[in-house]
């Protein structure tokens, strides 16, 4: 069957989340055994729960798309009591993903299923492609998670883990293997999800002073400012290089106060859901040849390439800010899961 199209895209975010997750293991291998299951005040706790949290979601979702029962499979961490042991389980539940992945086609990445719920629950139909890029999401978010962990409680090393990294280094294989349709509305639902999330994190950083938006943060690119600038000037980056129209250059870091910062990303918003508006299924397949300074060679991606990107990124850097900000500042956070995006009222456009 031909790599291509929304099969070929999924199966190339399981291959960045086998590379992503072989750095994050060498990090973690780091530690004593104690530190590996010390409980953190964050999240599901220590490191060996959100790396099991995270294995336990791609198992627990699997077998919903199979349409077996899961309620408490996956939810007892000590079953895993070691690094090697949490390791191994999560290698055997990607395995068991690819395989599922690699037995459905487009057609069936596109039905939607229910599976049988407990007492209590209704979440609505979803989409296959939608589950599989939830765990794409779900593993980035707690791999960014556990490598704040690992930097401020034991001074571990850590590692960066960008898609756009991945691709660099993989470009040869992306740009052969993956032709065919990538559909439109997939990659506004994407988007306009990463909306909802950064309207979720503009919540949280309402409930802290102005002094604490700019307080430096001794992690990734600083403040809880600096983390929101970094994020809409990686959009302004990326997008330009698709040869975006009449998008702003980049902003000072230190220029903004909070409620400056937020009204020019809501015009970003704005005006990323028009130039979306006006792509089609062939514009994401398009190749745009470019240079990246840590390139020796000039890259040649797809859009779809260069837009996942972007989703992904934001993804890790709002996991970050939401750690500091219930961490440091205690303020109130909520999770950004895409699932839970999808069970909102703006994503019936989508439905």
């Amino acid at each position: 069957m031909k790599a291509g199209g929304l099969k070929g895209a999924l199966t190339s975010l399981l291959d960045f989340s086998d590379w992503a997750d072989g750095r994050i293991w060498s990090c973690v291998e780091t530690l004593e055994p104690a530190q590996f299951t010390q409980h953190l005040d964050y999240s599901v706790g220590s490191i060996r729960d959100q790396l099991a949290h995270t294995l336990g979601a791609e198992r627990a979702w699997l077998s919903r798309m199979q349409g077996e029962e899961t309620a408490a499979l996956w939810s007892d961490y000590t079953q895993f009591p070691d690094i090697a042991a949490t390791r191994n389980a999560a290698k055997q539940a990607r395995e068991a993903l690819r395989e599922h992945l690699a037995d459905l086609n487009e057609t069936s990445l596109r039905e939607y299923y229910r599976w049988p719920m407990p007492p209590g629950r209704d979440d609505p139909p979803y989409p296959r492609w939608l589950t599989l890029l939830q765990l794409v999401n779900h593993g980035t978010d707690h791999r960014s998670q556990v490598l704040l962990q690992l930097a401020q409680y034991f001074k571990a090393p850590t590692c960066e883990i960008d898609l756009s990294r991945y691709w660099r280094l993989r470009s040869q294989t992306i740009r052969t293997a993956n032709s065919g349709e990538f559909p439109i509305t997939v990659m506004r639902s994407l988007f306009r999800y990463h909306q909802w999330a950064m309207d979720r994190v503009w919540q949280s950083v309402a409930e802290i002073a102005e002094s604490e938006f700019t307080q430096p943060l001794a992690y990734s690119v600083g403040s809880i400012q600096q983390q929101l600038v970094h994020i809409l000037n990686a959009e302004r980056y990326w997008l330009r290089r698709l040869g975006a129209p009449s998008l702003p250059s980049l902003i000072d870091l230190a220029a903004l106060d909070r409620a400056s910062l937020q009204e020019i990303a809501a015009e970003q918003e704005r005006w990323k859901a028009a130039w979306l508006s006006e792509l089609d299924d062939a514009a994401l397949m398009r190749l745009h040849s470019f240079h990246h300074p840590d390139s020796p060679s000039r890259l040649s991606w797809a859009k779809w390439q260069v837009l996942l990107h972007v989703v992904n990124h934001s993804i890790e850097h709002r996991a970050q800010i939401l750690a500091q900000l219930n961490q440091q500042f205690d303020a109130e956070t909520d999770a950004q899961d895409l699932l839970y995006f999808w069970q909102s009222a703006e994503a019936k456009q989508f439905s």
